[in-house]
């Protein structure tokens, strides 16, 4: 309970003063020096985790805007945590979006999953879901010009998952 406190401190803190989350958990030597707009793919049990956006009703990654000099992985760090109250490890690069300066990345769930929409994002999240991307139509997906890469990424993230790798 106080890491959760203690993540929501630095988590406003950083938010408020418009400074870089400077210790987000990520794995791999990742090294990107690039700054963008970054989200996570969570995958499990050939589910994904999704967020609803509230005012056009679509679905996407727990995902957003970076502060100024925060790095793509702790954007998809500190935006997953805001948006859906779940800790990750930042894994790896699996898209850049150039048309968006959006990165996405393959991230592990360090917490329990919560499924719970938190207070400070509810004007802009309604739902947090699992579900299988497979069953979705483009329309359905908050930048549907992204849809057939995120279809692609999920059954070979979720082939590779299933096999242990």
């Amino acid at each position: 309970m106080r890491v959760l406190i203690l993540s929501t401190i630095l988590l406003l803190a950083c938010y408020e003063s418009e400074t870089p989350l400077v210790n987000c958990p990520v794995v791999e030597a990742l090294h990107y020096e690039m700054e963008g707009n970054a989200g996570c793919m969570i995958i499990s049990d050939g589910k994904m985790l999704v967020v609803r956006d509230k005012k056009s009703g679509k679905l996407g990654f727990p995902a957003g805007a970076a502060v100024k000099t925060e790095k793509a992985t702790c954007t998809a760090y500190r935006e997953t945590l805001e948006e859906t109250g779940n800790q990750v490890i930042v894994r790896s690069l699996l898209a850049y979006f150039k048309e968006e300066n959006f990165f996405l990345f393959d991230c592990q769930l360090r917490s329990p999953v919560k499924t719970t929409v938190p207070a400070g994002v509810a004007d802009e999240i309604d739902f947090i879901y699992w579900l299988s991307p497979i069953d979705l139509k483009s329309a359905d997906w908050r930048f549907s010009e992204q849809f057939e890469t995120v279809i692609r990424i999920f059954k070979y993230q979720s082939n590779h998952i299933s096999r242990g790798k």
